[in-house]
């Protein structure tokens, strides 16, 4: 079982990271601010209200483990999506540093929450499924979590 707040505690980390080193984009409307954070996916669209370009997403993509003593390493997808309006199509600029951001935060901080090591390696990629004026970047990390044992004699998980 991956733990339920994992995705939550990851959400939290970045949206400080982001925070912390005032990373301001600039949106649709021209304005400029801080990236939302989501986790697991986009609140839905409506006519009133959808998200709003800069954000950033959160999800769980893969996990594996080994044996029942062996930790479990997980893959987490994060996603930008970034708004440039300019012309001269350099958009993917602003989605690649936030995505340097939020990697570099990461792996120097190594353990997310007291609980999640993050791991190498790593793969980031510009996303060319977008289309102008909005680009997107990704990264994928592994996250290492302490193993799990078959549920034991008188109830519950053990945790190696």
């Amino acid at each position: 079982m991956i733990p339920s707040n994992m995705l939550r505690d990851f959400e939290e980390e970045i949206r400080s990271a982001i925070k912390t080193a005032n990373f301001i984009l600039k949106d649709e409307n021209g304005e400029y601010r801080l990236p939302e954070v989501f986790e697991h996916t986009l609140p839905p669209i409506s006519k009133s209200s959808q998200p709003r370009v800069p954000w950033v997403l959160v999800t769980l993509y893969s996990g594996d483990q080994a044996s029942a003593s062996d930790p479990r390493q997980v893959t987490l997808h994060i996603i930008c999506k970034t708004f440039d309006d300019n012309e001269n199509m350099m958009g993917y600029i602003d989605s690649m540093n936030l995505i340097e951001l939020i990697c570099q935060h990461l792996y120097s901080k190594t353990i997310i929450a007291g609980q999640y090591n993050v791991i190498y390696p790593y793969q980031f990629a510009v996303l060319d499924d977008v289309r102008y004026p909005y680009f997107s970047a990704g990264l994928a990390i592994r996250v290492q979590l302490p193993g799990t044992t078959p549920q034991n004699p008188i109830g519950g998980y053990s945790y190696v």
